[in-house]
């Protein structure tokens, strides 16, 4: 059985993409996963972001599970069961990574697990900028501060990191749904100055 990633990033579209052409922007890690993997021509997707989530996690259209706009997206897993209840039923460890705000209430810890997911370290909110630099996040239910010169994306991969190497020997589903590179358009640890914040919160994205 093998172990799956699920990869979604928050706002990055093919045109910051470069092996769809995308330049200026350079994502050399993504790029070699596209070369040595599956690289999709034609598909379609929701322009927005709550019924796109909730159509990955569901398999259903949105119109079905009534996750039609982004403030109707909340996912009811007793009508409308996600790949990961049904992946941890088969035996899987499971784990969310990011955001999960759009699927869930903004409030709600215990959210992840009615979800599916036994682990999870998220950003639970809506509109607000405490994703990356001084983040809150929800690990495991209890919400965690970090400190101002902490980056939400680095406690997460942190966390994903650790969760793989805990579970390497049974079969895992990692939803890693990234917070990058969503606005606020901020500086992250690898920027030098504010003239391609933009640029470089992708490019972190696929350094990761």
């Amino acid at each position: 059985r093998p172990n799956i990633i699920l990869v979604l990033s928050d706002d990055v579209g093919l045109s910051r993409i470069s092996c769809y052409g995308g330049a200026p922007f350079k994502t050399p890690c993504l790029d070699q996963l596209a070369a040595t993997g599956l690289r999709f021509e034609r598909c379609y997707s929701m322009p927005i972001c709550g019924p796109s989530r909730a159509a990955l996690l569901t398999g259903k259209y949105p119109f079905r599970t009534g996750a039609v706009d982004n403030g109707s997206s909340i996912i009811d897993p007793e009508k409308h069961p996600t790949v990961a209840m049904l992946l941890k039923d088969a035996g899987y460890a499971t784990c969310a990574i990011g955001k999960l705000g759009q699927s869930a209430a903004e409030g709600d810890p215990a959210a992840p697990q009615r979800l599916g997911f036994g682990e999870s370290m998220l950003w639970m909110g809506r509109a607000t900028p405490d994703r990356y630099w001084h983040p809150r996040y929800y690990r495991n239910g209890p919400v965690l501060q970090g400190r101002p010169d902490e980056y939400g994306p680095d406690l997460t991969h942190e966390f994903l990191g650790d969760f793989m190497q805990r579970h390497r020997d049974q079969p895992f589903f990692v939803y890693y749904s990234a917070v990058l590179a969503h606005w606020p358009l901020v500086r992250t640890p690898d920027s030098r100055d504010e003239s391609q914040l933009v640029q470089d919160m992708v490019a972190y994205l696929d350094k990761q």
